[in-house]
């Protein structure tokens, strides 16, 4: 299967962790597999469906992985 990923900022829709809160409740209307808030530095987004359900919107940190966008 075909994937898409792309690692972005978009600094005039807001922060990191603003982009990536304003994605969550959507995803899956706009064809989101998988999104994540890395290091609250940049949202990766994909088209690929992550095996596990919890993975679909996850936030990486300092403290770990986990579910949700977290800031």
């Amino acid at each position: 299967t075909l994937s898409f990923a792309v690692d972005f900022r978009a600094p005039k829709a807001g922060t990191p962790f603003q982009v990536a809160a304003s994605l969550a409740p959507v995803f899956k209307i706009i064809g989101i597999g998988q999104l994540i808030l890395e290091f609250g530095t940049w949202v990766h987004v994909s088209t690929r469906i992550p095996n596990k359900v919890i993975n679909r919107i996850i936030t990486i940190d300092k403290d770990g992985t986990r579910a949700g966008i977290w800031q």
